[in-house]
């Protein structure tokens, strides 16, 4: 006769035990990668292999109403980007050159052309409301 396999009841308390082994916590706690100039704190949670199951990185904000501002490094080692999380010089020079390009927006948005003198040109054969020439 061919063999039917496991019972199924013990199939489920072998699972159950192998779910309750210390090898399955081991590599599961989450290791603190680093910080950045807002506070944010970034952790990792390695692969494990005998899980099959992918490396998961996330952050803790400092505040509940900033938990977007994230600095581009950070999001694209988040996002798994990139390899090795940023260092800290890395990050201010990222802030340095963010805040010269945000101060240069500025400066030129002072000198902005007023916006009248750039709106779509005015031709004379053209109506510019329709039906206007011709009124009964």
């Amino acid at each position: 006769m061919a063999d039917r396999g496991m019972n199924p009841f013990v199939k489920a308390f072998w699972n159950f035990v192998r779910t309750l082994k210390p090898s399955r916590l081991i590599g599961s706690r989450p290791e603190f990668i680093g910080s950045d100039h807002l506070g944010n704190k970034y952790f990792e949670i390695k692969n494990d292999i005998n899980r099959n199951s992918k490396t998961v990185r996330y952050f803790q904000s400092t505040s509940i109403d900033n938990w977007d501002d994230l600095p581009p490094e950070w999001n694209a080692w988040l996002r798994m980007r990139r390899q090795d999380p940023p260092t800290i010089e890395e990050s201010m020079r990222n802030l340095q050159r963010i805040k010269k390009f945000q101060s240069q927006q500025k400066s030129s948005s002072e000198t902005k052309i007023d916006p009248e003198s750039t709106v779509f040109p005015k031709f004379d054969e053209y109506e510019q409301s329709p039906g206007s020439k011709y009124k009964p």
